[in-house]
């Protein structure tokens, strides 16, 4: 789950939620004040990358380096995800977007206000991601000045296909779906009625998310040939239910793999392109009993429940809200607090998530040594399961910010640590 973008558009939803209730912060230079804001804080983004790249200069240390710019872009995204709520209702850019759509002639059109409200977010995202690309490429052309690199522009729609498109289209599906059931009067049906349709719609987009990270991740089927018939057979042995199995193509940037879909029967396997070319048939193995064990141990669902409940209580008190006047004259009164009452929320959520995740990453990798001895996989070229196993995090880990713990998943070194224990 790309939890920066998605917190960014629970932040922005806030903005538009603020600007609406407070007009009288809106000045008319909407969108001169908004990308000022955007322009600076880009700016202060762009120096750090360039201070980064200097400690390289100086101190020959990539890993420095790149830790440095890493945390500087996370910093960068949680301060635009903190502060733009109040920043585009203070700078006007709620006027601004109700102007446009009505000069587009679609009103409180839900689709079209999404967009337009996302645009100085994706473009302070976009500053920071071309940013990174300029660093990065500085760091690479020191280092290894043959390896090829991908454009300015190329990069950009990497990250932003990886991460935002993830949840705009979801977004756009939703907002496209009120703007469908707006002459149905939702808020004159019944409780049951509304529930009863919540019901139909959750399940529904359930079932929508893997064809969506398959359209967006550029996900093929895997051509004819000695590895798709190895891991088909691996996959089967590993006795997993049926499940696609689909080449990802990240442009031979990103080395791993991952299973989507809660639904056995429309669950999927996704490869990346540059794990399948770089790391030998055992350490693939053994990447494949990790996502098996995933699958056995139910770690999918259990990473759901955090956002499963977050849900619940959002629709519970939505429902609440509309049978109750009293309580929508408050809420309306008092935007501030509900805005400070929705980013708790949210940081509960994502620390749920993160405890959930750490927890179930070194399970899955306990799990898959068990399932390779079980099943004879993953022990050839004279080295263990295990070995191998820590062989393909290590080669996954390369040109990636998981070498090192975060707040969501645990560093490679902590878990081949853990692995090393497994087998001692």
């Amino acid at each position: 789950m790309p939890f920066i973008p998605f917190a960014m558009l629970i932040s922005v939803m806030m903005g538009r939620s603020i600007a609406g209730r407070w007009p009288q912060l809106a000045p008319e230079n909407g969108i001169l004040s908004t990308f000022a804001i955007v322009a600076i804080a880009g700016a202060m983004a762009r120096f750090s990358m360039a201070y980064a790249a200097a400690i390289f200069d100086t101190t020959g240390s990539s890993s420095q380096a790149f830790r440095t710019a890493h945390q500087s872009r996370q910093i960068f995204q949680w301060l635009w995800i903190l502060t733009s709520p109040l920043l585009l209702a203070v700078t006007g850019w709620g006027a601004t977007v109700q102007l446009m759509l009505r000069g587009l002639g679609v009103g409180d059109n839900a689709l079209f206000g999404i967009a337009a409200w996302i645009i100085p977010s994706i473009l302070f995202v976009s500053i920071l991601d071309i940013a990174w690309f300029e660093f990065e490429k500085h760091v690479r052309q020191s280092v290894a000045p043959q390896q090829p690199m991908d454009s300015g522009l190329g990069f950009w729609w990497n990250q932003f296909k990886h991460t935002w498109l993830l949840v705009l289209i979801p977004t756009f599906l939703v907002c496209g779906l009120i703007d469908l059931v707006e002459p149905l009067h939702l808020n004159e049906w019944s409780m049951p009625a509304r529930v009863l349709l919540y019901s139909i719609a959750i399940p529904l987009g359930v079932v929508a998310l893997p064809e969506i990270l398959v359209f967006t991740w550029r996900a093929k089927a895997m051509s004819e040939g000695a590895t798709r018939d190895r891991l088909e057979e691996v996959w089967t042995s590993l006795q997993v239910p049926s499940t696609s199995i689909l080449s990802w193509s990240s442009n031979l940037r990103v080395c791993n793999a991952m299973v989507v879909g809660f639904l056995p029967w429309r669950r999927k396997l996704m490869v990346s392109d540059l794990m399948l070319k770089s790391l030998p048939m055992p350490q693939i193995e053994m990447i494949l009993c990790h996502e098996a064990a995933h699958i056995h141990r139910g770690h999918l669902y259990l990473r759901a429940i955090p956002f499963g409940l977050s849900l619940l209580s959002l629709l519970g008190l939505r429902l609440v809200y509309e049978s109750n006047l009293t309580l929508q004259d408050w809420v309306d009164s008092q935007p501030m607090i509900i805005g400070l009452l929705a980013i708790a929320k949210l940081t509960v959520v994502l620390w749920m998530s993160s405890r959930i995740a750490r927890w179930t990453e070194k399970d899955a990798d306990r799990i898959a040594v068990v399932l390779a001895k079980r099943y004879g996989l993953g022990s050839a070229d004279h080295a263990s399961p295990e070995s191998n196993l820590i062989s393909a995090l290590q080669a996954a880990s390369k040109g990636s910010n998981r070498k090192r713990s975060s707040w969501l998943y645990p560093s490679i070194q902590e878990r081949c640590q853990a692995i090393q224990e497994i087998a001692t």
